[in-house]
């Protein structure tokens, strides 16, 4: 049953990250009325180029966007850089920059034990945010892998008050939910989130969460289609 079918009017669904024309038309195609209030706000960093490394750790499109925009960054792409990546967009994103692809998984623990595992030859380096989890680089040290790491971009809370109720939310991040949790409360909204991180960050705000099953959008689009089967 749609939302449509089920409410007079179409239920209001907030999307707490910039949504792709595909992303947002596929919501509406559901019956929402769709809202989009980014919870962060990122800026993208200057950084000194690391030397002697051959492999690129990312663990968000963050990071690569970041990354990209260095003045060396196509001379180091072209000398055949590889990238290994947390989450199928993050992958794309860094592909879609030049990047041979590398191990990919849907979580930072699972591509810590890839590269613990699986090693390709040569040296490992970490583009990341501030926020940055510490479930990858801690792995790592505990395998003795070598991956020094760059700061490239920072993030901030962006949330603003709402002045009126939501339906459903979707999280994209564990700072993503404190951002909105600051200044917003939950209520009775459904919480549809990217991954396990993202939904442990409400615990205790709601009980009211689906997970994706993978860190991507379709998978999300199916979680919220679970959360809405369960009214």
């Amino acid at each position: 049953m749609s939302p449509q079918q089920k409410n007079q009017n179409p239920p209001l669904l907030l999307s707490t990250r910039a949504l792709r024309k595909g992303e947002k038309q596929s919501l509406l195609d559901l019956g929402f009325d769709v809202l989009v209030q980014p919870s962060i706000a990122v800026k993208h960093l200057a950084f000194d180029m690391p030397q002697g490394w051959n492999q690129a750790v990312f663990t968000s499109q963050h990071a690569v966007a970041s990354f990209v925009k260095h003045p060396q960054a196509e001379k180091q792409i072209a000398l055949g850089r590889i990238a290994h990546c947390v989450g199928t967009l993050t992958q794309e994103a860094a592909i879609s920059a030049g990047f041979r692809p590398g191990h990919h998984a849907d979580k930072a623990i699972d591509l810590a034990g890839l590269l613990i595992d699986q090693p390709m030859p040569g040296t490992l380096f970490f583009f990341c945010g501030d926020k940055r989890l510490d479930v990858l680089p801690t792995r790592l040290a505990e395998a003795e892998v070598d991956c020094p790491e760059r700061i490239v971009y920072r993030s901030r809370p962006k949330s603003t008050p709402l002045n009126r109720s939501v339906d459903y939310l979707l999280f994209y991040s564990p700072s993503a939910v404190q951002s909105f949790t600051a200044v917003n409360k939950i209520g009775a909204a459904k919480c549809v989130c990217i991954g396990p991180t993202t939904a442990a960050a409400l615990t205790g705000k709601t009980q009211k969460v689906w997970i994706a099953q993978t860190p991507d959008f379709n998978a999300l689009s199916a979680a919220l289609q679970e959360a809405l089967r369960a009214e």
